[in-house]
């Protein structure tokens, strides 16, 4: 979400109540900590992705020049939006500079521990 998009949602909200995270994970709420944390979301560049894809198609035909249709790589192009940003720290500036990714900054909201316990089938979960 854009900040404008959650300033105006904020906005809309009448009075001055808590806002609050809901924890899907131990379905309970926690407060939202003050500390912001800048990080870089980062995924492969369209024609790194499509690169990669062709690549892959001549390991599994072992040939190795087989070169994707224009049908397959408007089929891919499509495709692309749904190809995810992560976090990744092994993505480099250089890599980035050089074109094989793409990055975007973002802002996390942090949650502040409540120092409740529960427990699911793997274990204890404090938050």
């Amino acid at each position: 979400m854009k900040k404008s998009k959650l300033i105006e949602l904020l906005n809309n909200i009448k009075g001055n109540p808590d806002i609050i995270f809901y924890n899907g994970f131990v379905e309970d709420w926690q407060d939202i900590s003050s500390k912001l944390v800048e990080s870089r979301l980062v995924k492969r560049s369209l024609s790194n992705w499509i690169y990669y894809i062709e690549l892959e198609e001549q390991v599994r035909l072992k040939d190795f020049n087989h070169k994707l249709s224009e049908e397959r790589v408007k089929e891919l192009t499509s495709l692309y939006k749904e190809v995810e940003w992560e976090e990744n720290h092994r993505i480099s500036d250089e890599a980035v500079k050089r074109g094989d990714y793409k990055s975007k900054r973002v802002y996390y909201l942090q949650s502040k521990i409540r120092g409740v316990s529960t427990f699911d089938r793997m274990g204890n979960v404090n938050y």
